[in-house]
């Protein structure tokens, strides 16, 4: 038995394997690390299994299946809301993805322009030289 000194109360000593009661314990994170073809097949049996799971139910009544997903969809997105930063992370990710679209239609854009440029010159971005020739030069002789 051991004593609390700010409750004098007398308590039976269930710490026996944990001495220190603010021990932060090390836990291993298991990273999987087999090839991503194997991970996907993984999770496109789960998704097969799953649906072999729920094909009863919507055969029996699709209509309210549907109703039933949409709901959980709902509520789903509501808690995945509602954790801290995940507006953030999403509004983030969202100005990634668009940033991303819209260089590449920029330089798609700016690259069909630079075509057109190439393949129709326009008169006033060249100059043309006409070289004088050479009297002494016998005009049949083309060089080396």
């Amino acid at each position: 038995m051991e004593r609390c000194n700010a409750s004098d109360k007398q308590f039976e000593n269930q710490l026996i394997l944990f001495p220190f009661t603010n021990r932060q314990e090390f836990r291993v994170t298991m990273i999987d690390n087999t090839s991503l073809p194997e991970r996907l097949a993984r999770e496109l049996r789960f998704v097969v299994y799953e649906l072999r799971k729920a094909w009863p139910a919507v055969k029996r009544d699709p209509i309210g299946f549907g109703k039933r997903a949409v709901v959980e969809a709902k509520l789903r997105l509501e808690r995945a809301l509602a954790t801290p930063n995940s507006l953030a992370a999403i509004a983030i990710a969202l100005a990634a993805v668009l940033s991303a679209a819209m260089i590449l239609v920029l330089i798609s854009r700016e690259g069909r322009e630079r075509s057109a440029r190439t393949n129709n010159p326009s008169p006033d971005s060249a100059q043309i030289i006409t070289l004088l020739r050479d009297p002494n030069v016998d005009p049949e002789d083309r060089g080396i």
